[in-house]
């Protein structure tokens, strides 16, 4: 587990709390989603609980589209994949 924390002077306004989970499957794909605090809501109408059960359900959306990259990454990946050579790139 990691955290970080600073002063709000340092780090700028911001919802407060943000989340990134992984998972790894047993052929060796890794899964993640970022999800940060709902800045439509007010901060003491959220709790970190409810942050932690909105990143558990995104992550396992994620495992159940069984795909190899994560619906976040899909569209950075493609692009990059455009970019190169035809025979380098292949999902």
């Amino acid at each position: 587990v990691h955290t970080n924390v600073f002063p709000s002077r340092q780090c700028g306004p911001s919802p407060g709390l943000n989340l990134s989970l992984t998972a790894s499957t047993t052929t060796g794909l890794v899964l993640s989603i970022d999800c940060g605090m709902d800045p439509d809501r007010e901060r003491g109408n959220q709790t970190p609980e409810d942050l932690g059960r909105r990143a558990a359900a995104l992550l396992l959306e994620e495992v159940r589209r069984g795909g190899c990259i994560d619906s976040s990454a899909q569209s950075t990946l493609l692009m990059l994949m455009c970019l190169g050579p035809e025979d380098v790139a292949r999902i």
